[in-house]
């Protein structure tokens, strides 16, 4: 009887012992309707407009609808960190990471994962705030040696200043660490320059439903944070942050008389494929082995010159068709896919840019834009590689690049 006795309190013990080693089960987020990240980039010249922005944001708390979520993760010239913004509290930080390269594509999944995790959704939003290049390759790829200021999106130097050297995340790698998240992203607003090309539309349609961006450049000071933060959790998000951040921008002005402006259009995902075989027929005729070809007249977001060529001419896509294809029928074909495949489409008749005389570029053929750039390979970029670098892009394929010569 004793022995039974004893193994009784041996037993009562062990589970004792059991029950105190289990920790207490975590409380799982509550899920809301939306989620919206800013991913900003700013360890690079960008760091002085950081903090107007984020002011912005913060005045505009009481837009933030109670049942969203606003984080923004913010690598600066200091250590790494991620706000939530609400209409209660303002700013708080919500947690610090050690010195990182936001632009590894590694660190941009497992920072979206983290914040992911923490503010689960029914919907998500991705705004990319940095510098931008759309698709071209970082200087660190091995098509690009010559290149020294090209920004795929984001720039971070690792050095915590403001210098434009470094790390960068291009589009393939970003679009796979995307994918691995598993999340499809109702909208990815590019608040960075030329973002807005067909190249990273099609890479990245299997991913998010919308692409806001613009095929030029945009001013420093990005988008009317203060002016759009409603609109960033709305279900037409995309459509209303381009309308809003157009007609911020319509008619300004800079010191010295110089007009800026905006040019900004909104990508549908579903239509890119559509896109890509209207186009793949005349891609292929137009370009099979020919180097070169009449350009002139055609609108271009950046100048390709001795001084910038470590950046393409990035032609207008609608611009470009027009001129190139000898029947207006045949015109009409693509513009007809180009208005389902972009159905938001907003150009002022300038914009800032340091390509063009007296920092400004102008919409020379408006009747034809389309608000999305097009890389058209040429013999003049031989020397840059950029057509072999195209082929790292999945409308290489879709739009008969691969059966040109190039």
């Amino acid at each position: 009887m004793q022995r039974h006795w004893k193994i009784f309190l041996l037993l009562f013990a062990i589970i004792g012992l059991c029950s105190c080693n289990h920790d207490d089960p975590e409380p799982v987020p509550t899920k809301k309707k939306k989620t919206v990240i800013v991913y900003m980039v700013a360890e690079n010249s960008l760091s002085s407009f950081l903090d107007s922005d984020i002011r912005e944001m913060v005045s505009a708390k009481d837009s933030i609808p109670l049942d969203c979520n606003l984080v923004l993760y913010v690598d600066a010239p200091q250590m790494p960190v991620c706000y939530t913004i609400d209409r209660q509290t303002g700013k708080s930080e919500w947690k610090t990471y050690p010195e990182q390269d936001s632009c590894d594509s590694l660190v941009f999944r497992n920072t979206l994962a983290d914040i992911i995790n923490e503010f689960p959704a029914e919907q998500y939003g991705l705004i990319m705030w940095s510098h931008g290049s759309g698709w071209i390759p970082s200087p660190a790829h091995q098509y690009a040696q010559k290149a020294q200021q090209r920004r795929t999106i984001g720039i971070d130097n690792n050095s915590n200043n403001s210098t434009n050297t470094g790390t960068e995340l291009e589009i393939p790698a970003m679009r796979h660490m995307l994918d691995d998240l598993g999340v499809r992203w109702d909208y990815i607003f590019f608040d960075a320059c030329f973002m807005q090309c067909v190249e990273v539309d099609y890479e990245l349609r299997g991913v998010c439903d919308q692409i806001v961006a613009s095929p030029a450049e945009i001013p420093g000071e990005g988008a009317p944070y203060h002016l759009i933060m409603s609109s960033m959790f709305k279900d037409n998000a995309a459509e209303e942050i381009a309308q809003i951040y157009y007609q911020s921008n319509i008619n300004k002005s800079y010191s010295g008389g110089t007009m800026g402006g905006l040019i900004i259009s909104v990508s549908k995902s579903n239509e890119m494929e559509h896109l890509a075989e209207t186009m793949k027929p005349y891609i292929i005729s137009l370009f099979s082995d020919t180097r070169e070809y009449d350009m002139k007249g055609i609108q271009v977001y950046c100048k390709y010159t001795l001084t910038s060529s470590w950046k393409p001419e990035y032609y207008d896509l609608g611009s470009a068709m027009n001129q190139l294809l000898s029947s207006p029928a045949d015109y009409e074909v693509i513009k007809a896919q180009l208005d389902r495949s972009y159905p938001v489409n907003l150009h002022t008749k300038f914009w800032l840019s340091q390509f063009f005389t007296y920092q400004q570029g102008v919409i020379s053929d408006e009747e034809h834009l389309a608000s999305v750039s097009i890389f058209l390979p040429h013999s003049k970029y031989d020397s840059m590689h950029y057509p072999e670098a195209l082929q790292d892009y999945e409308w290489y394929h879709a739009a008969g690049w691969d059966q040109t010569g190039w």
